[in-house]
Parts: C-alpha cells; sequence; structure tokens
C-alpha cells in the first residue's frame, strides 16, 4: 500500500468515527431534554406499523438506486456487490466527511481501486455529483411554484422552546438564497465544463487563483481542471439511453431520501401536508449542504425540529423523531462503513504484492 493510499485510509480511523456519533447524540439528546414531557412521550408506542415498514422500504429503494447509478456509470464496470461496498464507503466518507466538502474526492480513491482507471474514475464521480447538483438547483424553484414562500420558511412559534426568542426566519432565508446561488454557480461551470468546453474553466482557474491570497490554491486548482478535461473525454459520445438511467435513478435516490421523512412523522401523527414537508426538506437540505461537521451533525439535528416541528403536534417526539431520523440516515453508514472498510482494504490490496512482484521479473 503507497503513502497516498494511507493517508485517505486514516480518515477513517476508530476516533473519528466516535467523534461523529458522540456530536450527533449530543445535539439529539439536547433536543429531547429541551422537548421532554413524560406524558406526551407515551404516544410513542403508538406507531403505525405500515408507515414503519414504508421508511424501511424507502431507505431499500433508495439503496438500491445508488448502485444502480454507479454500476451505470461506470458502465457496468462494476458489480452489483462492488457497487454495494463502493455506495456504502462513499457514505461512509461523507458521513466522516464536512457536508460542505462531501465524500467525493475519496470516492474516486475507491473506484480507483477497483481498477477503475483515474480518469474515468474521476469522471464517474463527477458526473453523479453534478447529477445531484442539478437536482438540487432544478427542484427548488419547483417547490417555489407549488408552495407559497411565505410557509416554506418556518415560523419561531414552530420550534422548540430554546429557539422562540431567536428571530431566525430571515437568517434563514439569506443563508438559503445564498448556499442555493453558491451551488447553482458550481453545477453551471462544471455542467459547462464537463459538457461543453472541458478547458474553458482552466483558464478561470488561472486567473482565480493568481489573486496573491489565493495563489498557494492554484497547483490543485488547476489538477482539478486537467481531471475535469479528462472526464470530460471519458463522457463524450454518451446515448441518451445513458443519461436517462442516471437522471431517473438520481431522482428516485433523492425522492426516497426526502419521503423518509414524511413517512417518519406520519408513522407516529396524521399528516395533511406531505407537500410542505417534501419542499421544507428541499430547503433543508440546501442548507445542510454547506454545513462544517462531520455529516451535518449537530446543525442536521437542530434544523429536524426548527423546519419539521410545526409537523409533529406532540412536542415530546421532536428529540425521539429526530434521533430516529439520524438512526436510519446517517448512522447505520458509520457502523456498516466501520465493518466493510477492512474487508474492501483486504480484498482490494491483496493483489497488489502478487502484481509488483510479477513486474521485477519481467524487468
Amino acid at each position: 500500500m503507497d503513502s497516498k493510499s494511507k493517508d485517505i485510509l486514516n480518515k477513517f480511523k476508530p476516533g473519528n468515527i466516535l467523534i461523529a456519533i458522540a456530536i450527533g447524540l449530543l445535539a439529539s439528546g439536547f433536543i429531547f431534554f429541551q422537548s421532554f414531557d413524560a406524558e406526551k412521550f407515551s404516544q410513542i408506542e403508538s406507531a403505525n406499523l405500515w408507515w414503519i415498514l414504508a421508511i424501511l422500504l424507502l431507505i431499500v429503494i433508495r439503496q438500491l438506486a445508488y448502485m444502480y447509478r454507479i454500476r451505470y456509470v461506470t458502465l457496468k464496470q462494476l458489480s452489483w456487490s462492488q457497487s454495494f461496498d463502493i455506495i456504502l464507503l462513499w457514505e461512509f466518507a461523507s458521513a466522516l466527511s464536512p457536508t460542505m466538502v462531501g465524500g467525493s474526492a475519496v470516492s474516486i480513491f475507491f473506484l480507483n481501486k477497483e481498477k477503475i482507471s483515474i480518469g474515468k474514475s474521476t469522471a464517474y464521480i463527477l458526473i453523479t455529483t453534478i447529477l445531484d447538483g442539478i437536482f438540487f438547483t432544478a427542484i427548488a424553484p419547483i417547490v417555489f411554484l407549488l408552495i407559497k414562500f411565505d410557509v416554506l420558511f418556518p415560523q419561531v412559534n414552530e420550534t422548540l422552546a430554546f429557539f422562540k426568542n431567536v428571530p431566525f426566519q430571515m437568517p434563514l432565508i439569506y443563508f438559503f438564497f445564498v448556499a442555493y446561488f453558491a451551488y447553482l454557480i458550481y453545477c453551471i461551470l462544471f455542467s459547462y465544463a464537463l459538457f461543453i468546453r472541458p478547458y474553458s474553466i482552466a483558464w478561470l482557474f488561472n486567473k482565480v487563483f493568481s489573486i496573491s491570497f489565493l495563489s498557494k490554491w492554484k497547483l490543485r486548482a488547476l489538477e482539478e481542471c486537467n481531471n475535469l478535461a479528462i472526464a470530460a473525454e471519458e463522457i463524450r459520445g454518451k446515448d441518451r439511453t445513458y443519461w436517462f438511467h442516471l437522471i431517473a435513478s438520481t431522482l428516485i435516490v433523492w425522492v426516497a431520501r426526502f419521503l423518509v421523512i414524511n413517512a417518519l412523522i406520519a408513522a407516529f401523527m396524521p399528516v395533511s401536508e406531505h407537500l410542505l414537508i417534501f419542499g421544507r426538506q428541499v430547503i433543508m437540505w440546501t442548507i445542510l449542504i454547506f454545513t462544517p461537521t462531520p455529516g451535518g451533525s449537530v446543525v442536521a439535528e437542530f434544523v429536524f425540529p426548527v423546519f419539521l416541528g410545526k409537523f409533529v403536534t406532540n412536542e415530546a417526539l421532536w428529540g425521539p423523531l429526530t434521533f430516529f431520523w439520524r438512526f436510519l440516515t446517517y448512522y447505520p453508514y458509520l457502523i456498516l462503513g466501520a465493518f466493510i472498510l477492512p474487508r474492501w482494504i483486504k480484498r482490494v490490496f491483496k493483489k497488489e504484492p502478487e502484481a509488483n512482484e510479477v513486474s521485477e521479473k519481467q524487468t
């Protein structure tokens, strides 16, 4: 194993996993004790089994859609088993990284170790990242067309008592639009470079990163431009069927992710505003994209009752539902990733010594 591989795998130390879990549990625990009421808490026993099954089904659908997408984007160079490993490890990396960084860079390493060239690995991950970005930047305007603006952002009387004296609505609106337009510019730039003129962004980055206080990142920026050009070459000539499958699987991935929360709330109380719950999640996730904590921990636990507390009429359940949401969609990747990573390392690195011996004999 080379030093670069060791540096990447060092990100997955047990200490980092424990820190990520601890941060999330502390935030969930704070919300739980802020809203706890023993009498009202008993409602948790009346959960609707059908909605619980719907949650599990949605999680399975999302996982399968992710696997299908990574397998199809690689032109089926990955088996279903390899796709399962790559998606879990990608989510594992994302859970340990700030959401503004994500696990994309590490996932290129994972694909490359599955005997896919670095150019193709970069291309495939860039395609999926841009498709996710296009989904978000396209779905937000649709949400604003379908739902009135004044109900999309939470009011102060809808959330925890801890926040009721905090005028957070306007800051949330400002932060959403800053995050949205930053993401939109990112998607436009990289889509243009990937699909139309791959070398155009190199000229822009060369100018921007020549500014004195940005110059130390210039080399890395130009390396990314080179990777982008390689990626553009790899995807050139792909037909409509290829893109249809990728777009459809991306839609399924994100719609299933959002509907988990709809089903989770409906499992414990009647819900009549499913579209509004879905719409608020679009706003919520756009904000979460730019959080600096591992997997969005702390921020995610607090924005759940802020954005969705209105629909959980029993305040005593805000804490448990926040925990259940993270338990179903975040913690499994930390736990499963910790088990799968050693097995994956053993599988992908076991042939390297043999390959080195063969090359030495040939020389």
